[in-house]
This record gives C-alpha cells, sequence and structure tokens, in this order.
C-alpha cells in the first residue's frame, strides 16, 4: 500500500494495524500516546542525513539560518528517549 500523506499512513497503521517505514518524527504524537508502536533497525543502514542546498548568489535570510540550524542538530535530537521500543533484526 501506498499513501499519499503522512496522515493516511499513520491512520492506516492505527486502525488496521499495519506496519509502516516512516519517520519517527512524522508519527512523535502518536508514539508518545503509544497509538503507534516502533520497531528499531539495529543496523545503521537507515540513518539519514540532510544537506541544505542553496543559490550562491542570494541572501540567506534569517529563517534560512534557522532551518540550516535545525538540520545541522537533527542527529542530536532522540525523540525515542525514555520510549520502549522493539529490535528489528535481519
Amino acid at each position: 500500500m501506498e499513501g499519499n500523506s503522512s496522515a493516511s499512513i499513520k491512520k492506516a497503521v492505527i486502525e488496521n494495524q499495519f506496519l509502516a517505514v516512516i519517520s519517527v518524527r512524522l508519527a512523535e504524537e502518536e508514539i508518545k500516546n503509544g497509538k503507534i508502536h516502533v520497531f528499531q533497525n539495529i543496523e545503521p543502514d537507515w540513518d539519514r542525513f540532510f544537506s541544505i542546498v542553496y543559490h550562491k548568489n542570494k541572501v540567506v535570510t534569517d529563517e534560512m539560518k534557522n532551518l540550516i540550524e535545525v538540520v545541522k542538530d537533527y542527529i542530536d535530537v532522540d525523540v525515542l528517549k525514555g520510549i520502549s521500543t522493539g529490535k528489528l533484526v535481519g
């Protein structure tokens, strides 16, 4: 099944007990209130990295600078801290 939005995927997981691969950040609220349970991959194969690309001749606004800082700090935020999760093993 493919979903058109993170909301439709979360709804399918909650209502139909489906499994899905989505960012924990998209389901943070549902994870914290126990509606969605997380299985973490024990291998780092699914780790994601982000890059910011912008035109060299454009002004970098304060909003853009804030976004750049959010992306830089992304790896340091543990959304699952204190939440019991399962482990996905190969």
